[in-house]
């Protein structure tokens, strides 16, 4: 066992301390057991995962988290705007945007994104097509907007943040 695969097992065991709250034999005994997992998988599937690599990734993912509870009250304010308007005004249209990763870990990116697409209000996920990394959504109040401003509209900062976290 490598010095660096030593600084992820306690940084994977603490974690698990923290997360789990739980302090008995058999908590423990799994925080080892899930630690020690971990490590194997990390190390067999990709070699240059480090310490600094798994912080700022985790650090990554934080922020995707946030910024995906952010958009997501953000869009349940302006859904609840539109629904509760005496005039209704909605412009439910599916429209066509195209995302742009291009590397090993695509599909899973795809995923993470229409999932995030998914979960914010006024938007929905119908397909996806991999080969041209198209998405179909649904979206409730459509705006009258082509290239550039749909896909940044659509996506917001989610399609970067993605493609740090896999990077």
């Amino acid at each position: 066992m490598r010095k660096e695969d030593l600084y992820m097992f306690i940084v994977f065991f603490v974690s698990w301390l923290i997360f789990s709250g739980d302090l008995s034999i058999s908590s423990l005994i799994l925080g080892l057991v899930l630690s020690a997992a971990l490590i194997l998988l990390i190390r067999k599937k990709d070699k240059n995962w480090t310490v600094k690599v798994l912080m700022i990734r985790g650090a990554y993912i934080f922020f995707y988290l946030a910024y995906l509870l952010m958009e997501a009250f953000i869009s349940s304010c302006q859904v609840a705007y539109l629904v509760l308007h005496p005039k209704l005004p909605l412009k439910p249209a599916i429209v066509k945007v195209q995302s742009d990763f291009d590397y090993k870990n695509k599909l899973m990116s795809m995923t993470l994104l229409a999932n995030s697409i998914t979960l914010t209000p006024g938007t929905l996920t119908v397909d996806i097509d991999p080969e041209d990394q198209t998405y179909y959504i649904h979206w409730i109040d459509m705006k009258e907007l082509e290239g550039d401003d749909l896909k940044s509209e659509i996506f917001g900062s989610f399609e970067e943040i993605i493609r740090r976290i896999f990077k």
